[in-house]
């Protein structure tokens, strides 16, 4: 698969940094919202130096994978591509039994390269010297392929020379892999040559409508296999059988854009009698079994091999199903920094095993040879903040091709927390017979109930050798119909415009930043090699059951909508409405399942708080927050003067404002955002005794003014552990915030005696629908120590178990009823204790 991101790391950019820094990104970065243009006189600053082409496996050329050629039976002539033909149609036949089936999300399918173009294929010469476009050229390579007869996609009908051939054939020696590379490097600026086949259409705004319009109605997809060679354990060299499966987009259109594109899965093959051998060797093949498959004459019946595993690669990633791991039961998918802490209520830690398991018993078996792959992926990564204009459904950025071995969100597959959602089936419906049962009459290839699955034969297959088989049929000058096929294949050719518009693109010259067409699969780090490389480390993610799990404010962003996603985000980092709906998640999926509507699945990689959600309760005492008293009714209202018994108010004045003690009941909600981040919501109720003094001027006390204050309060904020202490059970943490409090005075009295005042009301809490209620009238702060129980020891593993203790300080500001149009300001502390109860 062509490389797109760049190196990733899961801790390297925290979900809540990455969050602030797109909303940054957004408002301060224009360039990135609107890249720069990229042209014909300035495409070579954001190309990196090209990559080596990759030899064959010696496995490959020992075992004489694609014939020996120097065998006196050796055939190569339907088609002339460096194969015996009678081993090229065994290998075809084992291409085809292990042949992927696709689900596309979009009007795109994998293609030979030739059927994106235009009517005449045309390789682009332009020479480059200091970053200046000081020649061009072009070799025309005549008309673009046609299908041969009955769609037939191996025999085809076109021009057998190439126009240029004579250019073509100057063209490969100087750039071909043989080429010869000198050492010593001139004092004046050297020269530079870059080659592409330009794919119509110049950006996703036009590439989209151009290639839904003229798609031709086929599909091809490319097959590799080579040999690769792994040590046994005594002394006798054992072997992997793969098969690379490579697919051709037209271009990618997602998180970042670029023309042309190479996706990839890669099969490993093996036979039934290797699957009960020792764990380190399971699957592994012997010389004389890998002979045995290879064998034109007495080969092994299709029917007695089976995949070994699946490598999926999407974007900078690779990850790996290992099915015989899977039918052995051994294979627990569980990320190894969890331990045994997995967090059961939000983990499905069982869900790629049973998803794997009922694809090999589908349709009785019939299409266990076949793996799954999900192309094309709606992008809700950060970049979609850069997006003035909102697109809704009709939205591009839904064409990143990488090949997913699942349906559903996938997050972390690039940097800045990229993410895909990919949609389709975890088994694709089957035809059914009139009473329902699985249609066994029909071929595996008619099996499948679902159109936006593809399916694929051996004729519309291209059988894609090592470039060493075809180097020397190319180089003849007697071979011009097979120069004229191969030649994109032996050359450092960008298979589309070498570089175009994409967010941010231009940030640094003679990088990669996903904006480069890619060159041929030969050149790609994971041509003739099994498994993950330096460019395509692993990927082990954790796979939650909920849909929006809350794992990051960026879950909820949306495909197409733009900037409009930016109240999104920020509601998902407020308390209220997200922290409701995500402490009811695991609740309503299970709800979901048993309606039969199950959520899809989230596949995160990084680092997992010990905890999604948490609900609290307990008790806190109050103290402090005498100016309460001072929502009393005033000295001058007429109920107080009457029960002191006097009738003018002059000089009469309120001191010793006091609030007595009190204990007060709890409830708190958190959402965390991965180790050290939550957001919190607490709903507090508490009842207290207030009074003030009434003195005049002369300092004479009249009496005392008391009442009960009843106290409703919500407040929502950030919660951040403090400590570098990374002990399971123990958490020391700073809280911040906001709130709204409500309040209700009742019973008030003037030296014991009822005022007959009616019961004051003030304060607010926040309205559901949008009003000036949502403005707070209190702010917090405070700090605590938790103890909690690590996953491990959860009840029934779904349910942990702790306490808390904290000390915090509130700061009131609230209206006085009545119509003096006044206000109070007053603080208070408080300390709570508290019940934890996590999942």
């Amino acid at each position: 698969m062509r490389a797109r991101w760049g190196r990733r790391h899961p801790t390297l950019l925290p979900d809540r940094v990455a969050a602030c820094a797109a909303l940054l990104f957004s408002l301060l970065a224009p360039s990135v919202a609107h890249p720069q243009k990229i042209t014909r006189d300035n495409y070579y600053e954001s190309l990196p130096p090209p990559p080596a082409i990759i030899a064959q496996t010696e496995a490959t050329q020992r075992f004489h994978l694609y014939g020996d050629s120097t065998a006196p039976d050796y055939v190569d002539l339907a088609p002339r591509d460096g194969v015996d033909d009678r081993r090229a149609d065994r290998l075809l036949e084992l291409a085809e039994h292990f042949s992927p089936i696709l689900r596309r999300n979009t009007f795109l399918v994998p293609m030979e390269f030739e059927d994106v173009l235009d009517e005449e294929v045309v390789v682009h010469v332009d020479a480059w010297r200091d970053y200046l476009r000081v020649d061009s050229g072009a070799v025309r390579l005549g008309a673009r392929a046609t299908p041969g007869a009955e769609g037939s996609y191996i025999a085809t009908e076109r021009p057998v020379v190439a126009i240029d051939d004579d250019l073509l054939q100057d063209l490969l020696r100087s750039h071909g892999p043989r080429r010869v590379r000198s050492s010593v490097r001139p004092p004046s600026p050297g020269a530079d040559t870059v080659l592409f086949i330009d794919v119509p259409g110049d950006d996703e705004l036009s590439w989209r409508p151009h290639h839904g319009t003229r798609l031709p109605a086929r599909t091809r997809i490319y097959a590799h296999p080579f040999i690769h060679e792994v040590g046994g354990t005594d002394g006798a060299p054992l072997y992997e059988f793969l098969i690379q499966f490579w697919f051709y987009y037209p271009f990618n259109d997602g998180g970042n854009n670029h023309e042309g594109d190479w996706e990839h899965i890669t099969v490993s093959v093996t036979s039934n009698s290797r699957y009960d051998h020792r764990l380190d060797e399971r699957g592994l093949l012997t010389e004389a079994e890998v002979r045995a498959i290879l064998d034109p004459f007495a080969p092994i019946p299709l029917n007695s091999l089976r995949i070994r595993n699946v490598a999926y690669y999407f974007h900078n990633n690779v990850m790996i199903l290992d099915y015989l791991g899977i039918e052995a039961g051994e294979t627990m998918w569980r990320r190894a920094d969890h331990n045994d802490g997995s967090i059961h209520i939000w983990e499905d830690t069982r869900y790629m095993d049973h998803a794997v398991r009922r694809r090999m018993t589908m349709a009785q078996g019939r299409l266990a040879t076949h793996p799954i792959g999900y192309i094309g992926g709606n992008n809700k990564g950060t970049d979609e903040l850069l997006q003035i204009w909102p697109r809704f459904q009709r939205s591009y950025n839904r064409d990143s091709h990488g090949t997913y071995p699942f349906p559903g969100t996938w997050r972390k597959v690039g940097p800045v927390d990229a993410t895909e959602k990919i949609f389709g089936d975890v088994v694709p419906k089957v035809h059914l017979t009139p009473s329902g049962e699985v249609d066994l009459s029909r071929p595996w290839y008619e099996m499948i109930d679902d159109d936006r699955y593809l399916i694929y034969r051996r004729n519309a297959i291209i059988l894609l050798p090592d470039w060493e088989r075809l180097e020397p049929l190319v180089m003849n000058p007697a071979e011009k119909e097979v120069r004229r096929r191969w030649a994109w294949f032996l050359l450092p050719l960008h298979m589309g415009f070498p570089a175009v518009p994409s967010p941010g693109a231009g940030t640094l010259k003679r990088v990669d930043l996903g904006n480069v067409a890619p060159l041929n699969p030969a050149f790609n780090s994971a041509w003739n090699r099994p498994g993950p490389t330096a460019v395509y480390p692993p990927y082990e993610p954790t796979v939650l059951r909920v849909a929006l799990a809350p794992i990051s404010p960026l879950t909820s962003l949306q495909s197409g909508w733009g900037v409009l996603n930016v109240p999104i985000v920020l509601w998902s980092l407020l308390p209220g409405g997200s922290v409701a709906v995500s402490q009811l998640l695991p609740w309503m999926t299970g709800a979901m399942h048993v309606l039969g509507s199950p959520p899809a699945k989230t596949f995160y990689l990084g680092e997992l708080p010990e905890r999604f959600t948490s609900v609290s309760g307990g008790t806190y005492h109050q103290f402090g927050g005498g100016d309460f008293a001072r929502l009393l009714p005033a000295p001058d209202d007429p109920g107080i003067l009457t029960q002191l018994g006097i009738e003018a108010a002059e000089g009469l004045r309120m001191v010793e404002a006091h609030r007595g003690p009190n204990w007060g009941t709890r409830a708190w909600f958190n959402v965390y955002f991965g180790p050290r981040f939550s957001i919190e919501n607490t709903l507090d109720y508490g009842v207290t005794d207030i009074s003030y003094l009434i003195r005049n001027e002369a300092g004479a006390t009249y009496g005392r003014v008391s009442g009960r204050l009843y106290i409703r309060e919500v407040t929502g904020g950030l919660n951040y552990r403090l400590t570098p202490i990374r002990q399971e059970w123990l958490r020391i943490y700073g809280r911040a915030g906001y709130g709204w409090t409500s309040y209700s005075i009742s019973g008030v009295t003037v030296n014991g005696q009822p005022a007959g005042a009616t019961p004051i009301r003030g304060g607010h809490l926040p309205t559901i629908y949008p009003s000036i209620a949502w403005w707070p009238n209190t702010t917090y702060t405070g700090l605590g120590m938790e103890v909690f129980t690590p996953p491990r020891y959860w009840l029934f593993k779904r349910l942990g178990v702790g306490a808390r203790v904290e000390v915090g300080a509130s700061f009131h500001r609230m209206a006085i009823a009545g119509d003096c149009n006044c206000r109070v300001t007053t603080e208070r502390g408080d300390v709570a204790m508290m019940l934890l109860f996590g999942w």
